[in-house]
């Protein structure tokens, strides 16, 4: 019994019993990939694709009205097969894959075993998911819920519009948050985004963004210094905007007229002089 890709991509294969609703959606789900990031199936990039082949067989799996959506199997993949679950998404570890990336169940990368442990890891990425989507507290961080909808429109932003092929743990965190951004997500739901990310051990070192009000260049990307026509911000409040929290923000000396007010966790640090953000 068996549910599978073909390797001319052709067709997609199942055995006998194997045709559920999450685990068809999950076999889809790599056709997807496949001509969207096209995430390398091997080691991290390998371990992300399959876990977003959990994410959407598992979304479509809560929304269809069919089959077994009881409380107790929710975040199952693969619960209405003969043999039972394959994975759990609220709870990794239940078979034995590791639900942050310091977990003792994190299998090393080119572990020849599983092209590298890609279904085992692919816990971490479904933690963060059930986190996002349902809320809950775990590993030192409260997440609140999002619901379905929300998280959907985060994933998708994601992976059809900003992860690459070798992506890892780090890419992904940073697609996310730029998938956040992208969909105009508040400060709030940014900061959630961004704890649940810590909770599962993917979010990033900070990431720095350059402002400088006496910037000529034309394109604002927060670079150090100017290249060609891409430089710094010129506003503090572009620069908030259009970084995500945990970012830190480097204010060249000068007076930014106009006042900021924002929720997203952000550190700022005069470079150069002294800042003056709004009228005194």
């Amino acid at each position: 019994a068996f549910a599978q890709n073909t390797a001319d991509s052709s067709a997609i294969v199942f055995g006998d019993f194997w045709a559920v609703d999450d685990v068809v959606a999950h076999e889809y789900t790599h056709k997807v990939t496949a001509f969207e990031s096209g995430l390398i199936y091997t080691n991290i990039s390998g371990a992300i694709n399959e876990s977003l082949s959990d994410v959407w067989g598992e979304f479509i799996d809560q929304v269809n009205g069919r089959a077994t959506d009881t409380a107790a199997v929710k975040w199952q993949l693969g619960e209405d097969l003969s043999g039972g679950a394959l994975r759990s998404m609220k709870n990794p570890p239940l078979f034995n894959n590791p639900d942050r990336l310091t977990s003792a169940l994190y299998q090393p990368e080119n572990n020849p075993a599983d092209n590298g442990g890609v279904h085992s890891n692919s816990g971490v990425n479904n933690k963060l998911c059930y986190l996002l989507t349902d809320g809950d507290t775990f590993n030192g961080q409260t997440v609140n819920s999002m619901g379905v909808t929300q998280v959907v429109k985060l994933y998708y932003e994601a992976q059809t519009d900003l992860l690459t092929s070798s992506a890892d743990w780090t890419d992904l965190f940073n697609a996310l948050m730029q998938a956040a951004i992208n969909l105009h997500w508040s400060d709030a739901a940014q900061n959630n985004l961004l704890r649940a990310c810590t909770a599962v051990e993917i979010a990033s070192a900070t990431s720095d963004a350059w402002v400088d009000v006496h910037s000529t260049c034309v394109v604002e990307e927060g670079v150090e210094t100017c290249t060609s026509l891409v430089g710094p911000y010129q506003s503090v409040g572009r620069a908030v905007t259009n970084t995500p929290p945990g970012s830190v923000l480097h204010i060249r000396a000068g007076t930014y007229p106009n006042s900021l007010y924002t929720g997203k966790q952000l550190e700022l640090r005069a470079e150069g002089g002294a800042v003056l953000i709004g009228t005194p």
